[in-house]
């Protein structure tokens, strides 16, 4: 149907019973503005057809900071949006479905999903909007870490708001930080640090820097367990339990 002009307008009562401006449609029928809108936005839906939803059973569905009334994030790790208009890029507005986005994966394995606010489009990780919404923060932490070590296990269960070391020293404890002789700018092995570590108190450090081809500095970080801490450590528990 094709917007009428202004001098199709006259002020009377459409067939729906509106009474305000109105026109002849193609088939001479009187109609609105309103009628008109309806008529534009139900053409629109056959269109566009609402995808069928699937619900989870105890899934708890909260507004997500900063975006209330446009998206929300279940403890489920999912995020939604609400039936919107935005600008086009022509400065049109533009009726958008409200639906449940498939999440997007960063280069370092975490769930993205793109959330657009006063026409601004911006990534946010899935997991800090779980914890946002869900998980109080009183101490005012600036990590969320995943428990289990799953990146894309969001669920509301498995994250916890925590500051940088401990982020770092639970990624440690489960095998996620590569460090040691798995690191990639390691020089040295397990077994060298353990034979540096039986050589303190009997070889001086400068020696020992030559017999490993290392320098003075790392051997005395070994010494004061800067470095290389966790072999010292699993070395003495392995006493302690003989």
């Amino acid at each position: 149907m094709k917007k009428p002009s202004e001098d199709d307008l006259v002020l009377r009562i459409c067939r729906n019973g509106h009474k305000g401006h109105c026109c002849l449609d193609s088939l001479g029928r009187v109609i609105c503005r309103a009628c008109t809108s309806a008529y534009n936005a139900e053409l629109w839906d056959k269109k566009h057809p609402r995808q069928p939803i699937l619900w989870l059973e105890g899934e708890e569905w909260r507004p997500i900071l900063g975006h209330e009334g446009l998206y929300e994030v279940s403890g489920l790790g999912r995020i939604r949006s609400f039936d919107r208009r935005i600008k086009g890029r022509n400065g049109t507005l533009k009726r958008l479905r409200g639906v449940i986005y498939k999440n997007a994966r960063t280069k370092r394995g975490y769930e993205t999903v793109m959330l657009v606010k006063d026409e601004k489009w911006k990534g946010n990780l899935v997991h800090r909007l779980v914890a946002s919404a869900f998980i109080e923060n009183r101490l005012n932490l600036p990590q969320v870490n995943h428990i289990d070590g799953n990146k894309t296990n969001n669920h509301v269960s498995n994250l916890e708001w925590v500051d940088n070391l401990t982020n770092h020293r639970k990624a440690a404890e489960i095998g996620l930080l590569a460090h040691g002789e798995r690191h990639y700018h390691a020089k040295l092995s397990n077994k060298d640090v353990e034979a540096i570590c039986s050589l303190f108190g009997k070889t001086k450090q400068v020696e020992i820097a030559k017999r490993f081809n290392i320098s003075v500095s790392v051997v005395s970080s070994i010494k004061s367990r800067a470095a290389w801490r966790y072999i010292q450590d699993m070395n003495e528990n392995k006493i302690k339990e003989n």
